[in-house]
């Protein structure tokens, strides 16, 4: 009979580079856990690593990978990290204890924080994420927030803590939805189908590197934003929390509407924003000040990255009915398991 431990945590390597993460899991004070490390070759493999369960899958579909990593899992509590974030050496012992004082939790997520050390492209994806009234419209970028239940979108799986036996309830990870709006759907469906609870916890907390601003940044915010905008059809309710969100769509509606029939106030409306955001980024910006005089420009092209993607997922769902979204998206037959579509 394989034994079990008290954690499994999983992580997905997928840039060739073992840092920051196994070297601080594998520092990790608490006793009992072991880590599963999905990589896409045997050639990415270190079998010199003690504690380490590797794992090949050659696909590239992080849903998919999770989910070979879950079958072989031993650990009652899963644990996910990205392979380009960084663990104290607390974290699950923090995790624990955050259990044991909450024993009925399904799961919690927490923090995931910029290192002292970035480049100044990085501190500009920083500037945008850890704005939760114009950024990301999380609190999961930034420290200070108080521990509440967490909504769909606010916890992700670079700092996310899942009893197994809930997930595997659930059937695992979506992988139609593969890379994108996994985890928002993963803490919808555990309230509305299962009945149980996702917490976000501010103390627990880890390090992430920011991505660089530019061109693979402002791509990968589009297709999340798409990802969002079907998921919406399939789950109207699920991002009813997010002010942001409605702000921008409402937002993007009457500038359209002016920039038709009242080009002038457009212009002034363009005026005022670029003003607005250089202002707003030298209030925030914390290391190099000097960032604000790009700042309208990062948050120009993050909006409309941010709105052209979610407007497209929108419209594809338009086009296709919420019926073949939900076969699109792998939901097809949620609509027994379909509660109220309030959080």
């Amino acid at each position: 009979m394989t034994q079990e431990v008290d954690f499994s945590v999983m992580v997905i390597l997928g840039r060739g580079e073992l840092e920051p993460c196994l070297p601080s899991l594998l520092k990790q004070e608490y006793p009992n856990y072991e880590i599963i490390a999905v990589v896409g070759s045997e050639s990415e493999k270190n079998p010199k690593l003690e504690r380490v369960r590797w794992l090949v899958v050659e696909e590239n579909n992080p849903a998919l990978r999770r989910n070979r990593a879950l079958e072989i899992a031993r650990g009652r509590y899963l644990a996910f990290i990205d392979d380009d974030a960084r663990a104290e050496a607390n974290w699950l012992k923090k995790a624990k204890a955050i259990w044991e004082s909450h024993p009925d939790w399904a799961g919690f997520g927490g923090v995931n924080l910029a290192p002292a050390e970035q480049s100044w492209r990085e501190e500009l994806v920083d500037l945008i994420l850890s704005d939760h009234l114009f950024g990301s419209g999380s609190r999961a970028y930034q420290s200070g927030a108080t521990p509440h239940l967490a909504r769909p979108g606010e916890v992700h799986l670079s700092n996310f803590f899942i009893l197994r036996e809930v997930l595997k309830k659930l059937g695992g990870f979506n992988e139609k939805l593969g890379y994108g709006g996994e985890d928002s759907e993963l803490v919808y469906l555990v309230k509305k189908v299962l009945g149980e609870e996702i917490w976000f916890v501010p103390e627990l907390w880890v390090w992430h590197q920011r991505r660089k601003f530019g061109w693979s940044y402002l791509v990968r915010n589009f297709r999340f934003r798409r990802q969002n905008g079907r998921m919406l059809w399939v789950y109207p309710g699920i991002y009813l929390w997010n002010f942001s969100l409605w702000l921008g769509l409402a937002g993007s509606i009457l500038l359209i509407f002016l920039l038709a029939f009242s080009p002038k106030i457009f212009f002034y409306l363009v005026i005022i924003y670029w003003l607005f955001f250089s202002l707003w980024g030298l209030f925030r910006l914390k290391r190099r000040k000097w960032l604000f005089l790009f700042s309208g420009l990062v948050y120009f092209f993050h909006h409309l990255s941010y709105l052209v993607g979610l407007w497209l997922g929108l419209l594809e769902g338009l086009f296709l009915g919420r019926k073949r979204m939900e076969k699109k998206l792998g939901r097809e037959n949620l609509e027994e398991k379909r509660a109220d579509d309030n959080i």
